[in-house]
């Protein structure tokens, strides 16, 4: 993977984990970063309320179309996981 690739990969797990997500927490905040990242990226996003939690969403989304990125990313955050898991 490019070194600037690897760059932008970090900063987008940095991100991730950045947000409260806490079981029994509200998520809106994560919810709302990931559904602008992957329109921009020109996938179809759903935010839907949880069934089950006044504060809680769910989001889907489909017809990601920069698979490369989306593979990339994939695989760089498995290689991480691979990392701390080996510790």
């Amino acid at each position: 993977m490019r070194s600037s690739r690897k760059v932008y990969v970090a900063g987008l797990l940095e991100r991730l984990v950045g947000f409260p997500t806490v079981a029994g927490q509200p998520n809106g905040q994560l919810i709302a970063f990931v559904s602008d990242w992957l329109e921009s990226r020109g996938a179809r996003v759903t935010v839907a309320a949880s069934d089950w939690r006044a504060d809680g969403y769910n989001l889907s989304a489909d017809e990601y179309l920069e698979t490369e990125q989306l593979q990339a990313a994939e695989q760089f955050a498995a290689r991480v996981v691979e990392q701390l898991t080996d510790r």
